[in-house]
């Protein structure tokens, strides 16, 4: 399969960052076997390292299946990888003009450099797009309680 052998050609790829930024190009492309792929993509190196792939791996899935990209994430472990995720399902919810579900989503964040990132988005989505002043103070008052 052709997914498999590119996993297995990225895995090889000696230089951590290109590694990184091949596997987040091909994960965004991912249309099949998700927890395989994101089994690939938790061997790529550190946890840190890996993270943006999880979170694009969970961006792709979503596109294909909101529901069940959904559910896979509030199971997956805690940690960076997952709040990575969380936050890039903040943002397709906040495209697909969901806010309630990106709000859900957003809870779940517990690391506060990524809890700022989503709450960032949410105050933007309150202010531009759906503008609600009451719940863009409400994300602008996290965003400074955030450390």
């Amino acid at each position: 399969e052709d997914s498999a052998l590119s996993r297995e050609l990225i895995r090889r790829v000696a230089d951590q960052k290109l590694r990184i930024e091949a596997a987040r190009t091909l994960a965004d492309r991912v249309v099949s076997d998700h927890a395989e792929t994101l089994r690939w993509a938790e061997s790529l190196g550190s946890e840190r390292e890996y993270a943006p792939v999880v979170g694009d791996v969970f961006r792709a899935w979503f596109r294909q299946d909101m529901e069940g990209a959904g559910a896979a994430l509030m199971q997956y472990p805690r940690g960076r990888p997952r709040d990575v995720a969380l936050g890039r399902i903040v943002g397709a919810h906040l495209s697909a003009f969901d806010a309630v579900a990106a709000e859900r989503f957003f809870d779940a964040i517990d690391l506060p450099g990524e809890r700022r990132l989503a709450a960032n988005r949410l105050h933007r989505y309150y202010t531009e797009t759906d503008p609600n002043e009451r719940k863009a103070t409400a994300f602008r008052g996290l965003l400074s309680e955030i450390d």
